[in-house]
């Protein structure tokens, strides 16, 4: 299917440069090309939403209209930012996001290893001899020797 207004193209360009949100890392955005309109991009992960001036060439600058969630991008508000300017922050939240999510993991496995060797139980026996305590897998006292 022939694409003839280039909205296709627009859109590819638009997200050749927002890789994800700059604001929150989401990498669900909606482009809404607009022929003759205002187009813009939303962000579906905190909400923010930018207008985009697309000229001929593909996407000039884009300016952040409503900022993301818990007032992410407040101080963005209202200035216009070239597209290397917003593909630079996004990829450096994506780069954070990448990097937090590999400290959870690390985090994860951390706890994992605590509760396997909580699960490790050692059973103590008393020796009926000496009295002596020790660990029920072995099959004589290393106190006295005596075989229970």
């Amino acid at each position: 299917m022939v694409d003839w207004n280039g909205t296709e193209a627009y859109e590819s360009d638009v997200r050749g440069y927002f890789l994800c949100c700059p604001l929150c890392g989401s990498n669900k955005l909606a482009v809404h090309i607009v022929p003759g309109g205002r187009d813009a991009l939303s962000c579906c992960g905190c909400g923010a939403k930018w207008h985009l001036y697309i000229g001929l060439t593909g996407l000039k600058w884009a300016e952040l209209d409503l900022e993301g969630e818990e007032g992410k991008g407040a101080e963005l508000l209202g200035k216009r930012l070239n597209k290397s300017e917003w593909q630079k922050m996004a990829q450096n939240i994506r780069n954070n996001v990448k990097d937090q999510t590999r400290k959870e993991t690390k985090g994860e496995i951390a706890i994992e290893k605590e509760v396997i060797r909580e699960k490790e139980v050692v059973v103590k026996m008393r020796c009926s001899y000496c009295r002596h305590s020790y660990d029920e897998t072995l099959d004589k006292c290393p106190h006295c020797g005596a075989r229970n």
